[in-house]
This record gives C-alpha cells, structure tokens and sequence, in this order.
C-alpha cells in the first residue's frame, strides 16, 4: 500500500494531466476527439478517487496514532 502523501501526489498529479487535457481541447491546442474527452475524463476521475483515498487514509493513521 502507498504512504498517504504519495497517494495524494499521485492523485493530484493525475486529476492535473485530465484537467490539462480537456482545456488543451477547449481552447483548440489539440483536437476534440471523444476517445481523449473519455480518457481525460476518466484521468479526472481516478486522480480524484486515489486523491481522496489518500486523504480518509492520512486522517486514519493520524486517529490511529492520537490514540495510542
């Protein structure tokens, strides 16, 4: 399993590349082909889910640690 910070990186990092993507296509860098909105959507999506992810895990090792 990732250390939390990481995931949040990893997270960010591809919830980023899917945002650069869809405005590369909307201000016309690159063409508007709906495989790469589909791609760059599912990018936001899984940078977003790995991101949150790395935050529940963050706060659970903080509770875990205050704890003891």
């Amino acid at each position: 399993m990732m250390h939390p910070k990481r995931q949040m990186l990893v997270g960010g990092i591809t919830l980023f590349a899917g945002w650069f993507l869809l405005l590369a296509m909307v201000i016309e860098l690159i063409p508007n082909i709906v495989w790469l909105s589909v791609v760059s959507y599912a990018l936001s999506l899984i940078g977003f889910m790995i991101g949150i992810l790395g935050v529940v895990s963050l706060i659970q090792i903080r509770k875990r640690n205050d704890r003891d």
